[in-house]
């Protein structure tokens, strides 16, 4: 049998890998009263903390995410104090989205979580089972990017 539990298919051990560990992850996030952001929102800080301002086109077009999610992601943000709207010097027709010290003690603790979660997922593993793991995982990754039609090999 082609499904047996000994030798399970990849897709699905990868499937409830990930199911699981971002369910791991995002339980321990929203435990603590901290704000419920989503993925995309939580790309927008990121990317605001450690590239610095930016407008919505620029986050938009490094996120894949169309003009009009970008625009309700920031709107939700600036509601939870996370970002700030300024125009641009240079161009006073752009807007510039900037991360507010509220927006960066979200990143912070969203990078202790993601610590947090590595730790409970590698635990019992030893340092050069990971350090195959992770070889193994960015093969992975390669591989099926290499395998794209080329219209769209980004990683999101």
């Amino acid at each position: 049998m082609w499904c047996d539990m000994e030798n399970e298919p990849v897709e699905m051990l990868l499937h409830q890998t990930t199911r699981l560990y971002m369910k791991y992850a995002m339980s321990k996030l929203h435990t603590d009263g901290k704000e419920r952001l989503h993925g995309g929102q939580a790309g927008i800080l990121f990317l605001l903390k450690f590239k610095g301002g930016m407008s919505q086109k620029e986050l938009a077009d490094m996120l894949h995410l169309s003009a009009p999610s970008v625009t309700t992601a920031i709107r939700k943000l600036e509601g939870e104090k996370c970002v700030i709207r300024r125009q641009d010097e240079k161009d006073q027709r752009v807007m510039r989205i900037s991360i507010t010290p509220k927006g960066e003690e979200f990143v912070q603790h969203v990078i202790e979580v993601a610590k947090q979660t590595e730790e409970a997922a590698l635990k019992n593993i030893s340092k050069e089972e990971k350090l195959l793991f992770y070889r193994l995982l960015r093969q992975v990754r390669d591989n099926l990017i290499e395998g794209t039609d080329g219209k769209d090999g980004k990683i999101i």
